[in-house]
């Protein structure tokens, strides 16, 4: 019974070491690195899979309803009125965390930036 080659393995080794499981070690020095682009790929799917999700909502949810807000009225799809809240909620997230991002900076300028490597300036 032969073994048919491999990449990367030689014929000088031992059969029980070829069959055991264990990947050969292949040199590591032919591999492309990462770059901006690649990494955009990779978050691409998360995007398209929101994008699915809320296509299937505005899809599924047609019907339209009245919102009431004080004293006003508006009649549009229900799906319209759940992407709005959905947005609002986000834009009070992202108002919150960006205070307290900025928060945080006044606080490492004012004590000099000189704790936990803070300092960028150097």
């Amino acid at each position: 019974m032969t073994i048919p080659e491999q990449e990367g393995v030689s014929e000088s080794r031992p059969r029980d070491e070829l069959l055991s499981g264990e990947a050969p070690e292949v040199a590591r020095e032919s591999t492309i690195p990462r770059t901006r682009i690649s990494r955009m790929w990779v978050r691409t799917l998360p995007a398209l899979i929101a994008l699915s999700v809320i296509l299937i909502l505005v899809a599924q949810n047609r019907a339209e309803v009245t919102v009431r807000f004080f004293s006003g009225s508006l009649k549009v799809p229900l799906s319209v009125a759940l992407l709005g809240t959905m947005a609002l909620g986000a834009f009070v997230v992202l108002g919150l965390g960006s205070a307290r991002v900025v928060q945080l900076r006044r606080r490492v300028r004012s004590e000099g930036g000189s704790r936990r490597g803070w300092n960028h300036r150097n």
